[in-house]
């Protein structure tokens, strides 16, 4: 069973990622974003943008 975080986009839409699809996960200070790469795409990684920091991600990630 897919196990699921919800982020809030740039624009402010709310998007659930599932945890097992997410490669890596780093924020730019400069623009304020956090981006979410994911594994699930035929072409490879592509990343998502959203507004939650690191240690948010990461704690919705470890269940926190």
């Amino acid at each position: 069973m897919a196990r699921l975080i919800e982020l809030t986009k740039i624009n402010g839409n709310k998007h659930l990622v599932n945890i097992d699809h997410i490669t890596d996960v780093w924020r730019n200070e400069y623009v304020d974003r956090t981006y979410v790469f994911r594994s699930n795409c035929i072409d490879g990684e592509h990343s998502l943008e959203f507004k939650e920091t690191l240690e948010e991600i990461k704690n919705l990630v470890n269940g926190e």
